[in-house]
């Protein structure tokens, strides 16, 4: 008999592996067993656990067992922590014991084994079959650190939600490892068998659905640069006609489970008497997280910047309470909004893919120029982000508006019988395949061959973004995957303009001797025979005086 053990720190995860099982991603094993494990933040006691969040009942009929990371390794941090190399046939001994394995054969089920929980698993399962799942745009990009080969050759395959149609994954990519999407219908089964679970919402009719995510972590932005990205949420979808906004607070880790009761906010000041669960006072809104006045991450300030910002421009502003986690799949399924805003959060891509709903992006450009250090695995989402969904003050975001509501010109569909110039409609059609990639067409074709022009943009755009992302990836890993360096150069040769400069540091690609790192105006300096002579003399007489010094 076989055991499966099957790794989730997510209601998101949970939710990918229930869609995995109903796809018939595993072969039927004798158990199933749903490892679940809290590794947010330094104190993880204080996170829900995805045993909690809503609907999870209906998921576990799909296990026939679960258990606790953090019980099993307790007192140890359940993200931190590793086994000594000698110690891990006791782990292994303990873990058979404590989960009832006995002597059955394993085979793990993990999300990315280069950190957390699944290093440890991997390491100290020695020997046994791994599949390995993403649940979001991460799996586009390379792995986060060196894999070592006796895991690495393990792996047999990757399972990935189709996110991005026409994107091949990197994870994983130097292990040969093969890449297996998790089939869309199989995905929105699950998030509709949880449609009605007793969760309290909003009750918005197409609302505005703010994504937050931690941003002022460190490496990323600064607290005050996170605070006014989201303040240009609200703005942006604002000047879209959106009146009614749901903010949530980090849908990729804990989605709030209700609507902080006073936390909506309609054309007026920000309510400071006293409502259910606590008094607000000096115009805060109330995020009931349980200790230090934060919601989801976020100061109570920063949320009541954001509701005060809504109501001078006379929108509604309601936030989720983060106390119940819900999966970002189910709170997208529930609201269905209008219109879905995020910087580079994971459910940004979850709307726009499985979901089709509008979405709009704020902020990444700031983050593709704050990230650090280079290798930070946040670069590959924004950086999909920023290439090919719409920005939010973009005219192509206007697809996005509230439903009635006409937001200037709209640049999708031209006007009246005439498509314009061919070179018009070529751009066009190249902008809308952009956007199509990722959130879906907005409106069909009118000819056969305006049709076939969107295909050809289509394709264009699709290999235009792996190539990016090739080159990405290898300067971001260049010893993981030194395999991808012919595509980086290449990329770097040819497509490397004003606005591509910001998918790269030119100190990262001096480093790695890339092309771009010398300006062009200045190429010809690397090719004279005099300044090469007048280098090798300066570093002989540098060399001379440090035994002097």
């Amino acid at each position: 008999m076989t055991a499966r053990i099957l790794h989730a720190s997510t209601p998101s995860a949970v939710t990918m592996l229930a869609a995995m099982a109903d796809a018939g991603c595993f072969a039927e094993a004798g158990r199933r067993i749903l490892l679940l494990s809290r590794t947010d933040g330094p104190a993880p006691e204080t996170v829900p656990d995805p045993a909690e969040s809503a609907g999870f009942a209906r998921l576990r009929t799909r296990f026939d067992e679960v258990v606790s990371w953090n019980d099993a390794i307790f007192p140890f941090h359940p993200d931190g922590w590793l086994p000594r190399a000698d110690d891990v046939p006791l782990w292994e001994r303990h873990f058979r014991r404590a989960w009832g394995l006995g002597d059955e054969e394993v085979e793990l089920v993990v999300e990315s084994p280069h950190a957390g929980p699944a290093q440890s698993l991997t390491r100290i399962f020695a020997g046994v079959p791994i599949d390995v799942y993403a649940d979001g745009p991460a799996c586009y990009g390379p792995t986060g650190g060196r894999v070592p080969p006796l895991t690495g050759t393990r792996v047999r395959r990757l399972f990935h939600p189709d996110l991005v149609p026409g994107l091949r994954p990197l994870l994983l990519g130097e292990y040969g490892v093969e890449a297996r999407a998790v089939p869309s219908a199989a995905l929105l089964k699950v998030v509709a068998e949880l449609a009605d679970v007793p969760v309290e919402l909003p009750e918005a009719e197409a609302p505005a659905l703010l994504l937050g995510q931690r941003l002022a972590a460190p490496g990323l932005l600064s607290p005050a640069e996170a605070a006014e990205v989201r303040l240009d949420m609200v703005r942006g979808a604002v000047a879209l006609g959106h009146t009614r906004l749901v903010f949530a607070p980090d849908p990729d880790g804990v989605v709030g489970g209700g609507a902080v009761p006073g936390g909506a906010v309609e054309g007026g000041a920000v309510p400071g008497g006293a409502v259910e669960g606590g008094a607000v006072e000096g115009g805060a809104v109330p995020g009931r997280s349980g200790g230090g006045g934060v919601v989801g991450g976020r100061s109570e300030g920063d949320v009541a910047a954001m509701a005060a910002e809504a109501a001078r421009l006379g929108a509604e502003l309601t936030v989720l309470d983060a106390s119940v986690p819900v999966a970002a799949g189910v709170l997208l399924h529930r609201l269905r909004p209008a219109l879905v805003v995020g910087c580079s959060s994971a459910a940004l891509f979850t709307a726009a893919g499985p979901h089709g709903l509008p979405v709009a992006t704020v902020g990444t450009g700031l983050l593709l120029e704050r990230l650090a250090p280079y290798e930070n695995a946040e670069r590959v989402p924004a950086t999909i982000a920023d290439a090919l969904l719409p920005g939010l003050r973009d005219a192509g975001s206007a697809s996005g508006s509230a439903p009635g509501t006409e937001v200037g010109a709209d640049t999708r569909t031209g006007s009246g019988s005439d498509a314009g110039t061919e070179a018009e409609a070529e751009v066009r059609t190249e902008a809308e395949a952009r956007a199509d990639t990722c959130t879906g067409p907005a409106r069909s074709p009118r000819t056969e061959a305006e049709a076939e022009a969107r295909v050809q943009a289509d394709t264009r755009v699709r290999a235009d973004t792996n190539a990016l992302l090739a080159a990405v990836a290898f300067a971001m890993q260049p010893r993981v995957r030194p395999d991808l360096r012919p595509a980086a150069e290449a990329y770097l040769s040819s497509r490397l303009d004003d606005h591509t400069w910001r998918y790269f540091k030119r100190r990262r690609l001096a480093s790695l001797a890339l092309p771009g790192a010398v300006p062009a105006r200045l190429a010809f300096l690397r090719r004279s025979p005099a300044l090469r002579r007048v280098a090798r003399r300066a570093r002989a007489l540098k060399a001379l005086r440090a035994p002097l010094a």
